[in-house]
C-alpha cells in the first residue's frame, strides 16, 4: 500500500488536516477541512523512490513548522482509497 502520514491543525482559527501516501516513485497528498467526505488531492511522480520519500519529507517539516501535528485518524482519505 505504502506509508500514510495524517497530520491536523486545530489551533484556532483552523480546523484542517493535511495527509500524504508515498507509493514507490509517487507520492499523494490529500488536504480539507476536518470533517469533509470531498478532501482535494494532488499527485506528484518522481523518477526514483528516494526522490518522492525527500519531497514527502519536506512538506511535512513545512506542515509541522506550520502548527500541524500528527494524527492517526481521516476517515475521508480512507474511504477514497478503499474505493
Amino acid at each position: 500500500m505504502g506509508t500514510m502520514t495524517h497530520l491536523k491543525n486545530t489551533l484556532p482559527g483552523h480546523s484542517k488536516f493535511w495527509a500524504c501516501l508515498v507509493k514507490q516513485h509517487s507520492v499523494t497528498c490529500f488536504w480539507g477541512k476536518i470533517g469533509t467526505d470531498r478532501p482535494q488531492s494532488k499527485r506528484f511522480v518522481f523518477d526514483s523512490a528516494d526522490e518522492a520519500q525527500e519531497f514527502a519529507d519536506r512538506k511535512l517539516e513545512s506542515k509541522l513548522s506550520r502548527g500541524y501535528r500528527r494524527d492517526n485518524y481521516v476517515p475521508a482519505i480512507k474511504r477514497l482509497l478503499a474505493a
